[in-house]
């Protein structure tokens, strides 16, 4: 990743810090998991970049949820799983939802409204399933290099 990019993916961190709350190291999450979850850590090895917390969201190809072209993401590519909207991080960023999907890692590949400027939102096949999914508020996000 080139200079420049890191810049801006510092200071979108930052940004998000200061919108969405704390951010933390891997050593602090991992402490944040094993005293939220008393059966033990999700986390057994973390190689995130940055860990933040924000709301979760999914979201289908349905029209009145997407824009004129339900199936192409806001980067230009078809719809699959895997794929992720988020208004803050560039196109290609790789996350993982630890709490919620484990160590699978989606790539940020859409948009959503401007108005959900820290959320992230989960592409699924069907509407039923996205409205299944609802929000998860507050969950840790690993945003990967």
């Amino acid at each position: 990743m080139d200079i420049s990019k890191r810049f801006l993916l510092l200071a979108l961190i930052l940004f998000v810090s200061v919108s969405v709350g704390q951010v933390y190291s891997p050593t602090e999450a991992k402490v944040v998991y094993q005293s939220q979850n008393p059966e033990g850590p999700f986390l057994k090895s973390i190689s995130a970049t940055t860990i933040v917390r924000a709301n979760v969201t999914a979201y289908s190809s349905s029209p009145d949820e997407t824009g004129p072209t339900p199936f192409i993401t806001a980067s230009g590519l078809h719809v699959a799983d895997g794929i992720v909207a988020n208004n803050f991080l560039p196109f290609g960023t790789k996350v993982r939802f630890p709490g919620i999907y484990g160590d699978k890692i989606f790539v940020v590949e859409d948009r959503m409204n401007n108005r959900y400027s820290t959320r992230f939102d989960i592409w699924m096949s069907s509407k039923q399933q996205a409205l299944d999914f609802g929000i998860h508020p507050d969950a840790l996000v690993e945003i990967l290099e």
